[in-house]
Parts: C-alpha cells; structure tokens; sequence
C-alpha cells in the first residue's frame, strides 16, 4: 500500500497581491480596505480579562509533540505571531482527531485571559 502525499497549498496574501486587479473590477472601497488591512471584528465592547485554560486534547502529554509541530507551522506561515505578555484576548485550543488518526488544531472563540 503507498502513502498518499497531499500537497499543502497557502492561499495567505493572495488577495493583497492581487490588489489590482480587485480595483480593475470595481470592487468597493469597504473591500479593497479589507484586502488591505484584513477585517478587525466590530466588537460592541470588549471581553472582561479571564484566565482560561487549553482544552484537555492540547494538554495531553502524547499529543505535545503535534501541538509544538502545529504551533511551529503557524508562526512559519506567519498565520500567528509570537507574543511575551499575554494578551487579554486569547483563543482557546483543542486538537480533533479523526476517524483515520488524522489530527488537527483547533481554535476556538475569542476568550479573555489575565
């Protein structure tokens, strides 16, 4: 039996490259801001600071090395950025694992930490 290899494509920034285009169609300006600056979530007030805690897949001894390679990934892709103090917004994580042993991380919605 062979292993299939499954190609990872990035589609991160491939709207900002193609700015030009997005304006050669008309786009709205509301758009073209979004494309250029990303979109910031309208909170109508800001989450009270709360320390939560990772969920109990993530904290899991066997499945560190997953979530360490996971992590890794995102800050190379530049999909997150590393941080010193912790900020009072926070995503909660958790690792799903499928039917056929695939595991994935998984972020949760915004939760304020201390």
């Amino acid at each position: 039996m062979s292993a299939t290899v499954v190609q990872q494509i990035s589609v991160k920034g491939k709207l900002f490259k193609s700015i030009q285009y997005w304006q050669s169609l008309g786009a709205p300006d509301f758009i073209l801001f979004v494309i250029r600056n990303g979109y910031k979530i309208p909170f109508i007030s800001t989450p009270l600071p709360r320390r939560v805690t990772n969920n109990a897949s993530v904290r899991k001894k066997k499945e560190a090395d997953f979530v360490r390679e996971a992590i890794l990934d995102l800050l190379r892709d530049n999909s997150v950025e590393e941080i010193i103090f912790p900020p009072d917004i926070v995503n909660e994580l958790s690792v799903s694992i499928q039917a056929k042993g695939k595991r994935k991380l998984i972020c949760f919605g915004f939760k304020a930490q201390k």
